[in-house]
């Protein structure tokens, strides 16, 4: 029985082993709470950037319906913003959700019949990167010239 003692036999064996058994639980507990974190926050960020896109596809569907109906960038824009956007070799720039996204609008126009058929493109960016695109048309009547 000394023998056994004294290369660590009894009582001190099973103790050592409920420690070990609880610093494993702890180890595997903290990786888990690492990875709900993780997860928690990756689906956080999709939330924000789908919020974001549902607003811009909105907004994108409320200045289509308004160009379909007058037929000029400036006209929508004053509808729909309130204001004109900046005009450039591009089209015209649209600042939307406090500068986060920007929206260029580029319109083309090609004469049909009675009237002219005028095409609008909007493409929205968001740190430089596309996040949505939708083209439009209006046809105007009258050689060009909007009849109010």
């Amino acid at each position: 029985m000394i023998t056994l003692k004294a290369f660590g036999g009894g009582r001190k064996r099973p103790m050592n082993l409920f420690f070990a058994e609880m610093i494993i639980a702890l180890l595997f507990f903290s990786i888990s709470g690492a990875v709900i974190l993780r997860v928690f926050a990756s689906a956080d960020m999709k939330s924000r950037e789908s919020a974001r896109l549902e607003r811009v596809i909105v907004f994108a569907q409320s200045f289509a319906e308004a160009y379909s109906e007058c037929g000029s960038v400036s006209e929508s824009a004053q509808t729909v913003l309130g204001y004109t956007g900046e005009e450039n070799t591009d089209g015209t720039v649209f600042s939307l959700e406090d500068g986060s996204v920007n929206m260029r609008a580029s319109e083309k126009r090609k004469a049909a019949g009675a009237g002219e058929l005028s095409t609008l493109t909007m493409t929205f960016t968001a740190d430089g990167e596309e996040i949505y695109s939708l083209s439009c048309s209006a046809y105007i009547r009258g050689g060009g010239e909007h009849n109010g």
